[in-house]
């Protein structure tokens, strides 16, 4: 199925550009509401499955041991401007959790707000990993290898045990088996999941409306979903949209 025609820029009178994708509507039962394009095109999710990354922070109980409040695991499952409020939060986590900055394999990007990175020029101070919009979600990598007695200089990679316990998770959420899942690598070092879209829309709707999970993975995801909505400004980037 080719990708639907979905918006229709006009400039003036004349049609100037057109604008095609795939869309899945997808209740929390698994039940394909409304679609458009195919429906179940292999997609990545990219930084949209961070708070399904989170599920292990909290499972293995790596979050309650550092004490982690809503904040904490809010900016574990955001894409951070890198204002103060992200950066001394990461900072917080990794005092914590006895790591350091360097220790984050999120490698670097120039800060999104620009009065940070205007201010670090002016100081002449180095951009490093802690100003990447994926630091917080590093960071609770971090936390559960941790937390786990595991290395943590190779927490980034596809074996590694922090790594497959997300796999496992995803694999869950979206009732999809781990061996389909494709894997790349996304823009902060760490695999990226691709799945049909479909099965996309499924995780989000039963990250937002708990279906068939066990009753501890409802009270985790319960948790995350909370978090964010206590502390939307350190989700900041995240749209999380409940579908009914």
């Amino acid at each position: 199925m080719e990708a639907a025609q979905l918006v229709h820029v006009h400039r003036g009178k004349m049609l100037e550009s057109v604008h095609k994708g795939h869309i899945a509507v997808v209740d929390s039962e698994g039940n394909l509401l409304y679609q458009a394009g195919n429906p179940y095109q292999m997609v990545f999710a990219r930084s949209s499955m961070k708070p399904v990354q989170a599920i292990p922070l909290i499972e293995t109980g790596a979050a309650d041991f550092y004490q982690f409040d809503d904040a904490d695991i809010a900016l574990s499952c955001a894409s951070h401007n890198a204002e103060k409020q992200h950066t001394n939060r990461v900072l917080s986590i990794l005092s914590r959790i006895g790591l350091e900055v360097k220790d984050l394999k999120c490698g670097t990007h120039n800060p999104r707000w620009e009065e940070v990175y205007e201010e670090l020029i002016r100081d002449g101070k180095p951009i490093t990993p802690l100003y990447n919009n994926c630091s917080g979600k590093h960071s609770g990598m971090l936390t559960t290898a941790q937390h786990m007695n595991e290395t943590v200089e190779d927490y980034y990679k596809l074996d590694h045990p922090v790594q497959q316990r997300i796999l496992e998770a995803i694999s869950s959420i979206a009732e999809y088996p781990i061996e389909k899942i494709e894997i790349g690598i996304d823009g902060c070092g760490v695999p990226v999941h691709g799945m049909p879209l479909d099965k996309l829309a499924y995780c989000y709707a039963r990250m937002a409306k708990p279906t068939g999970l066990s009753n501890e993975r409802t009270t985790v995801v319960k948790r995350i979903v909370q978090a964010m909505m206590n502390a939307p400004a350190l989700a900041v980037q995240i749209v999380f949209a409940q579908i009914l």
